[in-house]
């Protein structure tokens, strides 16, 4: 299992050096990082936290299903570590004016 030298930034603006597994999906190593780098896993609504990686080398985001190696990231390239955020509220279907004027329930 090949490292990968890296600087990883962090969402609060910090930076850690890390060598990382380059063999590895994303999918699998970015609950690894969370809990390393000690990132909240749940955010202030309670719902859990998800995290991309965006190589500034390549200029795009690390899909979850693509390795260090498999995308092609370099050698000391600067990965930004990101929480990924989905705004809004579920709202449950149930509950919209159209399904309560449907029901009578107005």
């Amino acid at each position: 299992m090949p490292d990968l030298n890296v600087t990883i930034v962090l969402p609060s603006g910090g930076a850690r050096a890390a060598e990382i597994p380059d063999d590895v999906p994303l999918r699998e190593l970015m609950p690894e990082l969370a809990s390393l780098l000690e990132l909240p896993t749940v955010g202030p609504d309670g719902r859990p936290m998800g995290y991309r990686l965006d190589s500034k080398a390549l200029g795009r985001e690390l899909k979850e299903n693509e390795t260090l190696a498999s995308a092609g990231v370099p050698e000391n390239d600067r990965l930004m570590l990101t929480a990924d955020i989905t705004a809004g509220a579920a709202v449950s279907v149930a509950e919209s004016p159209r399904m309560r004027r449907a029901r009578g329930d107005f």
